[in-house]
């Protein structure tokens, strides 16, 4: 039986459940990527056809265009693109920037760009909390790029709805439920972080249909995650560079096949805390010794992809079932 839509899932609409299930799972090349893909749950979106644009604004040394598409699937999907004032973008090699998890859905793209509208209080927190006041995607452009940062399912513009929910909790309450969130997408056959992974394919063609050079992407914590999954899912990337991707697996995705996720695990009682617990996430139906209570940390490395004339490829298999690849380019950190 296909479980039904929580009512937060109501930007997406009715039929989103349906409209999830018939689409095709994603197939990249290479039997890696391909078992990633799976593991994730990926599903094949097609390249947004329309693109609508903005005119651009002058800000500083940057032009910045705001950008909109539709995925197929839930709402507008709303976007940034800057340049260095004058410049063209299909001139330049692109960058696809992507915004932290943070616990703050309230915001995604606008906290790494300055598009010349007043940034409300929370964005304004979030933006000097994490990246020292400053907008990396303006940065970025001046010195030469045409760079791409946009909303992610379940973020800004992509977010769900929350209707019972005061603006002011609204952060709060999405972080209280998104374990729900993520235990609806495993029972789909997908998880959170292939839905995500969806929407930054679709920004990922949009950055290469518009720039000419070569394609990068970077990220800080949750987007440098994003970037981790999008080298794992074989992308066509000529850089990346993921910053403080630090979290466990069990946090993205399930951790078990398909078949034994919608399971039920066991928690240990107060009157017995050494009987064995549920490392995972509620419902994937892992349980672990009480030595390994704790949710699995996977150790960092730096095996480095450096950009040279190609791209040198991590073993993405390892990477998205364990070891946060820290990938550099130019050999700077």
């Amino acid at each position: 039986m296909t479980p039904a839509a929580p009512d937060s899932f109501a930007p997406y609409g009715a039929d989103a459940v349906a409209a999830l299930r018939a689409l095709p799972p994603l197939s990249p090349p290479g039997e890696r990527a391909a078992a990633v893909a799976d593991a994730l749950g990926v599903r094949d979106l097609a390249p947004a056809t329309t693109v609508r644009e903005s005119a651009p604004v002058r800000q500083g040394r940057v032009d910045v265009v705001r950008l909109s598409w539709e995925t197929g699937f839930g709402p507008t999907t709303q976007a940034w693109l800057a340049t260095p004032a004058g410049a063209r973008a299909a001139d330049l090699p692109g960058v696809l920037a992507f915004h932290a998890h943070g616990g703050v859905r309230t915001v995604g793209a606008r906290v790494l760009v300055d598009d010349g509208e007043a940034a409300e209080s929370r964005l304004a927190e979030v933006r000097d909390a994490h990246y020292a006041g400053r907008t990396p995607v303006n940065d970025l452009a001046a010195r030469g790029f045409a760079v791409l940062v946009h909303d992610a399912f379940s973020w800004g513009s992509r977010r769900l709805d929350h209707a019972d929910v005061a603006p002011a909790d609204y952060d709060r309450v999405s972080n209280r439920r998104e374990r729900d969130l993520v235990i609806w997408a495993s029972l789909l056959g997908t998880s959170l972080a292939g839905l995500v992974a969806q929407d930054d394919l679709v920004a990922l063609d949009v950055l290469a249909a518009r720039t000419a050079g070569p394609l990068g992407a970077f990220g800080l914590s949750g987007g440098g995650a994003r970037v981790v999954h999008l080298v794992a899912l074989d992308a066509p990337l000529d850089a990346a560079v993921a910053s403080c991707a630090v979290a466990p697996w069990s946090s993205m995705a399930p951790t078990t096949p398909r078949a034994t996720r919608a399971s039920t695990c066991p928690r240990a009682s107060p009157a017995s805390p050494t009987s064995p617990t549920c490392c995972a996430q509620p419902g994937v139906g892992r349980r672990c010794s009480p030595s390994s209570r704790r949710t699995t940390s996977f150790s960092r490395t730096r095996a480095c992809a450096r950009r040279t004339r190609g791209w040198r490829r991590t073993a993405p298999a390892t990477a998205v079932a364990g070891t946060w690849d820290a990938a550099t380019t130019r050999g700077t950190s």
